[in-house]
């Protein structure tokens, strides 16, 4: 159909083209065609007429001293280097499949371009020293194995991407009952989908996307967060096939002339050297190559030092972001560098910039998976969409609810990070002058600055702090019941808050990422709509504890 033609157009005008401007080549190295002819058979003698195989499918016409091609067949193209400088008759001109399956007696011959070389599939492509089958009476001829692995590679394409997209929509329509809870700000990131909601919405400082309350446009996007991503995937996935199909026909047309620029340089060499030996003068042949460099600045903007005190979108935006061993960043919604610092890859050799530059802008942008499946239709009814009644928030002790959580893909954090810890402790204190960040013992506790006055109000569900709920549990958390983070349970077993450093009656577990600090620093986070510092996930459900005890599960 004329359809499934499309993609082999491409191919075809690309390589008439290049055909096209090799005809120049034809007429300008006429003396390098009969170096090589020379070099493939011996020198015939001067003057004297090829005979009719020379000519391929064609015979030899003194008057015009070349070869008249027999209907139906045309010269030589520009791949088939040899006979394109000899201008022989090798290239069958197809007309349409019924000829080509009547001259080749081949059911499943096809003529996907005119002339062309007959579509035979496989099964002929290494016939005539893998030029491609030909007819016993020299009526058609077959593809060889390279255009047989053109075709083969555009139909393949062409027949995925005009049924990969039922495929996706059955998965966004299986996904439509979940969201995500919003717990990190995506509008900064590039991937397709963030960059139309950046468009729609205009730009979020300090992850007031996190924080904001009520039920908005963005809050409604988000319920149906898993079906807009496999929709964002398929968009990616087609764009990055077309984008490889086109990289892959540039560097091949670019591979094609490497070899036929090749050819001629070596006939130019053995010319070259046979005139030298017969005494017949001299010639000269030079040659230049050489590509773009991949040269330009890179990078964006600085991270906090440690000590510094840290502006907001420093803290919610910037700084380091955990790597999970098999996720990567992605485990945490992002699959960039946060910390504004960027380096050039530029390993793409020939042509780099030019030629790598759209297959890596696209990867750049692929679509992130929601952080959780804690929203839409399914978060509302386990209790832990951001619109559920605070008497039935999820409190946690279902294993179906946490693997929901998505926490199984970040499992690593920041604790080891000093700086990064030393800076998110000044944010908090205001000591923008500061040297360095208390020892242990020595820390004051940022909170206890108008800490009471920022809750909004109090009930037997909990009270408020910021955007987030917080529900007292009195009584120790649990390594195993509670699922706590490792590394923070053990600064909590040990009665030692990782922000300041100091020990504390009351503890907050977040639970969207089960870390635990103490309550004035917690609550000083919460009052600032700040994410969790260890593994940049915000939290609008926090448990609040009493302090260690010692037992089987405590580290």
């Amino acid at each position: 159909s004329r359809s499934s033609r499309a993609g082999a157009r491409a191919l075809a005008r690309s390589v008439d083209t290049a055909a096209r401007l090799g005809m120049a080549f034809r007429r300008r190295f006429t003396a390098v065609a009969g170096l090589a002819l020379c070099l493939s058979r011996g020198s015939p003698a001067q003057g004297a007429a090829p005979d009719s195989h020379e000519c391929g499918e064609g015979h030899w016409d003194a008057a015009s001293e070349a070869c008249v091609c027999n209907p139906g067949w045309r010269y030589a193209g520009l791949t088939d280097t040899l006979n394109f400088l000899q201008k022989t008759c090798t290239q069958f001109a197809c007309e349409s499949d019924t000829r080509c399956q009547q001259l080749l007696h081949i059911p499943d011959a096809r003529c996907p371009i005119e002339s062309w070389n007959c579509y035979c599939g496989w099964r002929y492509a290494f016939g005539a020293s893998f030029s491609g089958f030909r007819s016993s009476d020299g009526e058609a001829k077959c593809m060889g194995v390279m255009y047989t692995f053109a075709m083969f590679a555009t139909q393949l394409l062409h027949d995925s991407l005009k049924q990969m997209w039922k495929a996706f929509l059955v998965v966004a329509a299986l996904l439509f009952p979940f969201g995500k809870k919003r717990m990190t700000c995506d509008h900064h990131r590039a991937t397709l989908w963030s960059t139309l909601s950046l468009t729609m919405r205009g730009s979020c400082h300090n992850a007031v996307c996190v924080t904001e309350r009520g039920y908005s446009l963005m809050r409604f996007l988000d319920d149906f967060a898993w079906s807009v991503y496999a929709l964002d995937l398929m968009v990616w996935t087609y764009s990055l096939a077309i984008v490889i199909y086109l990289e892959v026909l540039v560097l091949w047309s670019i591979a094609l002339w490497m070899f036929v620029v090749l050819v001629l340089l070596v006939g130019c060499l053995c010319g070259c050297c046979l005139f030298v030996g017969e005494g017949g003068g001299g010639a000269h042949c030079d040659g230049c190559c050489g590509g773009p460099s991949c040269d330009g600045p890179c990078g964006g903007g600085e991270a906090p030092q440690p000590g510094e005190a840290a502006g907001a979108d420093a803290i919610y935006l910037g700084g380091p972001t955990p790597v999970d061993p098999f996720w990567g960043s992605w485990g945490y919604g992002g699959g960039m560098d946060l910390s504004g610092g960027g380096t050039c890859d530029c390993s793409c050799g020939f042509s780099r910039r030019r030629a790598c530059t759209p297959l890596a802008w696209v990867i750049y942008l692929c679509p992130m998976m929601p952080e959780n499946a804690w929203g839409g239709l399914l978060g509302y009814m386990v209790g832990t969409h951001v619109a559920t009644p605070p008497e039935r928030e999820y409190l946690g002790g279902s294993r179906v609810v946490d693997f929901l959580g998505c926490g199984w893909r970040r499992r690593t954090d920041l604790h080891g990070h000093a700086d990064w810890r030393a800076t998110v402790y000044h944010f908090l204190t205001r000591e923008p002058h500061a040297e360095g960040a208390p020892g242990p013992g020595q820390g004051r506790h940022p909170g206890r600055r108008g800490q009471q006055a920022q809750l909004l109000s109090t009930s037997e569900s909990g009270f408020s702090v910021g955007a987030a709920r917080v529900f007292p549990i009195q009584r120790s958390f649990d390594l195993q019941t509670d699922r706590c983070f490792p590394s923070s349970f053990h600064d909590y077993s040990s009665n030692f808050c990782w922000i300041c450093q100091n020990g504390n009656n009351q503890w907050d577990m977040w639970m969207s990422c089960r870390h635990i600090f103490c309550a004035e620093c917690s609550s000083q986070m919460l009052v600032r709509g700040m994410p969790c510092p260890l593994c940049r996930m915000a939290s609008s459900s926090i448990l609040r504890g009493v302090g260690p005890r010692k037992g089987p599960h405590t580290i």
